[in-house]
């Protein structure tokens, strides 16, 4: 990755990264740009926005115009390939270059935060429970305009396995309205959590993951509503795609469905992922795969 100029002490001081990750995004890029821009974790100097760019052809930089001279803005070049890399990318420079960041806060490209008190809030929850990760809701727009639906994270279906994977089965299998708020993910700084390597679906399986292994290490936050979601977004669009769209999620349901079976158990887990999972008992070894 090469910052398109050195940081400054001021952004090197940052406790809050808010992360966009963007590769041709011009028309959509502005709106979040500003939305992020409006928090009072910015303007309170708190916060800097981490901007990627993965290779973009567009001309998302005069699209942003002005927004890019920012001082609480830092623009990143890199080559990363896929929306999945380049958030871990984006999660590995914080780690390396803002060493007082406790935060990274998620924002899609195509998406805006819903209020200036977005970040803070569920930053505040994560620091006030020590948690690793904090999980929160959603509103749904389309083409800028909010629709009634929304997308609220509830604990109590959240963090229970049983209600979580029927959950889960909804919207993978069945069509379901409401999916997991994967959007809506803060991230501690040095938590060593990463999104995993697929074009699709890659947000659900890092979510589904954290919720079933650590969900003590985690924090739901129903309201306030974190972000708005745009259910137009190109890379949305792109991973519906009949094949790819529905493979991952069928994975992902078989998944989980393995998951609980190992947990239940009651043995050590000693490994999971898109794969399978490992687990002891007693002397013996399990793989399901």
């Amino acid at each position: 990755l090469r910052p398109l100029k050195p940081l400054s002490d001021s952004a090197v001081s940052a406790e809050v990264v808010i992360g966009i990750t963007a590769r041709n995004q011009a028309r959509c890029l502005p709106r979040a740009l500003k939305s992020a821009l409006s928090q009072d974790v910015v303007e309170n100097e708190q916060a800097v926005v981490v901007l990627l760019d993965d290779q973009s052809t567009d001309s998302w930089r005069e699209s942003c115009g002005k927004l890019l001279e920012h001082p609480r803005v830092v623009v990143v070049e890199g080559a990363c390939g896929s929306a999945s890399r380049a958030r871990n990318a984006l999660l590995d420079f914080v780690d390396q270059r803002f060493p007082n960041a406790r935060w990274v806060a998620r924002l899609d490209a195509d998406d805006t935060l819903a209020s200036k008190a977005s970040v803070a809030a569920l930053c505040g929850k994560g620091d006030e429970f020590a948690a690793q990760y904090v999980l929160g809701s959603n509103h749904l727009s389309v083409d800028g305009e909010l629709i009634e639906r929304s997308n609220i994270a509830d604990p109590a279906v959240l963090l229970d396995r049983q209600r979580l994977i029927r959950f889960i089965e909804a919207f993978c299998l069945h069509g379901g309205p409401q999916e997991l708020p994967s959007c809506n993910l803060v991230l501690r700084c040095h938590s060593g959590i990463r999104y995993p390597d697929v074009h699709s679906a890659e947000d659900h399986w890092l979510v589904a993951s954290l919720l079933f292994f650590q969900p003590g290490n985690g924090v739901v936050v129903p309201t306030p509503v974190y972000a708005a979601y745009s259910l137009g977004g190109s890379t949305t669009q792109q991973n519906r795609r009949p094949a790819q769209w529905a493979l991952q999620r069928e994975r992902l349901a078989g998944a989980v469905r393995c998951w609980l079976e190992a947990l239940r158990s009651g043995g050590t887990i000693l490994g999971a992922g898109q794969e399978g999972i490992v687990w002891r008992e007693g002397n013996l070894v399990h793989k399901r795969f």
